[in-house]
């Protein structure tokens, strides 16, 4: 039996529209389909609060 990921609930918004346009293609698409989950799992939250510590993201 395989192990489901555990999925987080993660409330971001875009802060830096300047800069999150700046970042490559695959992240901005991985992000945005982010924001319209109301679930995570691990290594998207990961990416989540790597830009939120950049100032690109604003999570609560």
């Amino acid at each position: 039996m395989l192990a489901q990921r555990r999925r987080e609930r993660l409330d971001c918004e875009v802060a830096d529209w300047e800069r999150f346009s700046a970042l490559p293609e695959d992240v901005q698409r991985r992000v945005l389909e982010a924001l319209g989950c109301p679930c995570v799992d691990a290594s998207t939250r990961l990416l989540l609060v790597r830009l939120e510590r950049m100032g690109i993201l604003k999570c609560l």
